[in-house]
């Protein structure tokens, strides 16, 4: 299977009960930064992606939409118990010109440990594309903006929130974004996201520019 295009599918649970959309969300958007890196495939930006959030919808459909060659689909099963912190996450990657599946496997992980799991799958997606990295490559597969699970979480939601594009929205954001940095002050993404909430509702009318923007450019640049 020769390397080329390929679109990272959101992570759906398998019931639809208690879904975590922005979970499914961060995990495909961490991966595909990830595997975005590699100079010898081209993966999809998460822009046009994250509009397949329907659970019913067909992860080799949206291959053949987006020109991809491959789709890696992915599945989370959080523990029955209400108060679980483990989850089971089951990864495929898929041809999507016949459906064959080029590569599985499934990970039971505490939800703290969701780095690991990560990393791995991006590794092991490269590896079964059978890709020569650089010793560059490696380490960005490897790369993690924070170590804390919290702080990531909590950026998670913050991102989620964000792109609803509503002033509430951008309110409830910019609490989840605030949380994150005082959890891990050198966290660039949730700095980023936090920039976003002063400087989008600016762009929609809901602020005076000269407000908002001197405090996005502040957080911007501290990111």
């Amino acid at each position: 299977f020769p390397p080329g295009v390929i679109v990272v599918w959101l992570f759906k649970p398998l019931l639809a009960a208690g879904r975590d959309e922005s979970f499914e969300m961060g995990m495909a958007e961490t991966l595909i930064t990830k595997l975005g890196a590699l100079r010898q495939i081209q993966v999809r930006p998460f822009s046009p992606v994250r509009r397949y959030t329907q659970l019913e919808q067909d992860p080799l459909a949206a291959g053949r939409e987006q020109r991809a060659e491959a789709v890696l689909d992915g599945s989370i099963q959080k523990g029955s118990s209400p108060n679980s912190d483990r989850a089971r996450v089951t990864v495929r990657l898929l041809r999507v010109a016949d459906g064959a599946q080029l590569w599985t496997e499934s990970f039971e992980l505490p939800l703290g440990d969701i780095f690991s799991v990560q990393d791995r799958i991006a590794e092991q997606v490269a590896g079964a594309l059978r890709l020569a990295l650089t010793g560059a490559e490696q380490r960005q597969l490897r790369h993690r903006e924070t170590h804390d699970p919290d702080a990531y979480q909590l950026c998670l939601q913050g991102r989620y929130l964000l792109q609803k594009r509503t002033p509430d929205g951008f309110k409830k954001a910019a609490t989840y974004f605030q949380q994150a940095v005082e959890r891990d002050p050198r966290y660039g993404t949730a700095y980023l996201g936090l920039a976003a909430c002063h400087s989008l509702p600016a762009i929609f009318g809901a602020l005076p520019p000269r407000v908002a923007m001197p405090k996005a450019e502040e957080l911007a640049t501290r990111a």
